[in-house]
């Protein structure tokens, strides 16, 4: 298991220094039972235990703690982009090629053959109040399924406008919200059908990733072009320059009982929006171990933000006090460079008082390696082997964390 320590957001603006510590732990296959390292689905269930559904493996995956249980059945599928949900009886859906439930104690496969389902290519799933499943297919519409009863709507039967469909949110009225591959985002209310589009409304693109409502009932749409926000009158979008969203693609969201909105992207890393700033977690400038994130999901006391990665495993975003940030914006965009290094880096900042400044090397399992105190802007590492460390740039005000890597 690998925890990096870090003490720092970055903003697409100057950066955000965070008081509240943070730290990152990371399961992948070379430190833990994980099953792969593509992971495309996490969830919690009502005991906070952490399950989560991967790519091309017959497993479903248990964390309680640190410690990682395989599920393993042959009718386990393949999971895509965060097609792992619980219903109200504790029983978990997996969803991918085909669909499969598993109740704790055996598995049952849902496939074309046995099932109403239209095909085996599942892309979404979500469960209403009354326990039933809605289910997006490839392009076969949407599917409810009352573990009874299969109906099917599509094009040719129904007023939904887009036999792709993407994601399903359901609001506390009980409609059924959908983002689609090409028609936007739809609504369904159990008798009428209404498309929200970029032809009739300003979403950024009619490719919708993912749709989720938060605390307060709003509506956040994932598109292929940044965010959409819809309060149920007007839309409000989030792609320009200051965001860093514009041309991304976002897969997923997450949102913490202090109003924060956290948004998964694919290949941008893990964005926070507070309301009023935006900041980046990435490869870079965090212990993110992949910049391609399909799905977030809190834990129940929101102590942790569970992070799964297309490539890098499950990430954990630890907070030690998650619900005050404490967050300062500093204009100093302290840097260093080279980067990588061999024996010298230069720390490029507007500090007159370089006698203020401490650098403290980390090694990736947060293993202080070691400490130089500041005399100019130049700093001799020739004493450090080659590999990557996290350098913390630390004042009495602030500190700083970046990824350095050292070559020779």
């Amino acid at each position: 298991m690998k925890t990096k320590l870090l003490l720092t957001l970055t903003l697409l603006i100057g950066f955000t220094i965070v008081k509240a510590q943070t730290n990152w732990t990371v399961y992948n296959t070379s430190n833990s039972l994980i099953s792969s390292n593509s992971v495309f689905g996490v969830v919690i269930d009502s005991i906070n235990n952490i399950w989560i559904g991967t790519s091309t493996t017959k497993n479903l995956d248990k964390f309680v703690g640190s410690e990682c249980t395989n599920y393993s059945n042959n009718q386990i599928v393949g999971v895509q982009g965060g097609n792992l949900v619980i219903d109200l009886k504790g029983n978990k859906w997996v969803a991918g090629d085909g669909l499969v439930v598993f109740t704790g104690l055996k598995f049952t496969n849902y496939d074309g053959s046995i099932s109403g389902i239209p095909n085996n290519s599942i892309y979404s799933i979500a469960i209403d109040k009354k326990n039933n499943k809605w289910i997006g297919t490839r392009d076969q519409g949407i599917v409810k399924f009352n573990d009874t009863i299969w109906t099917k709507y599509t094009t040719s039967n129904s007023g939904i406008p887009d036999n792709h469909i993407y994601s399903i949110a359901i609001n506390k009225n009980g409609d059924i919200w959908m983002g689609t591959y090409g028609s936007g985002v739809v609504k369904f209310d159990g008798k009428t059908w209404t498309t929200y589009s970029a032809y009739n409304t300003v979403l950024p693109s009619n490719t919708v990733w993912d749709v989720k409502f938060d605390p307060n009932g709003n509506l956040w749409c994932g598109t292929s072009n940044g965010v959409a926000k819809f309060d149920g009158i007007n839309w409000t979008v989030y792609n320009s320059y200051k965001t860093g969203l514009s041309g991304v693609n976002v897969n997923c969201f997450e949102f913490s009982k202090n109003g924060d909105t956290w948004i998964g992207t694919d290949g941008y890393g893990l964005v926070k929006f507070d309301g009023t700033n935006w900041s980046v977690y990435n490869t870079s400038n965090s212990g993110l171990p992949n910049n391609k994130i399909w799905s977030l999901a809190f834990d129940k006391n929101q102590q942790k933000l569970c992070i799964a990665t297309l490539g890098g495993g499950l990430a954990l975003l630890n907070f030690s006090n998650p619900t005050a940030y404490n967050e300062i914006n500093s204009t100093d965009n302290i840097s260093f460079y080279p980067n990588p290094a061999t024996d010298k880096i230069t720390i490029n900042s507007s500090v007159t008082n370089y006698s203020d400044v401490t650098l403290n090397f980390y090694d990736l399992t947060s293993r202080l390696i070691s400490s130089k105190h500041l005399l100019n802007k130049f700093t001799n590492i020739d004493d450090l082997n080659n590999g990557v460390y996290l350098v913390e740039i630390k004042t009495k005000e602030w500190s700083k964390t970046q990824r350095l890597i050292i070559r020779r």
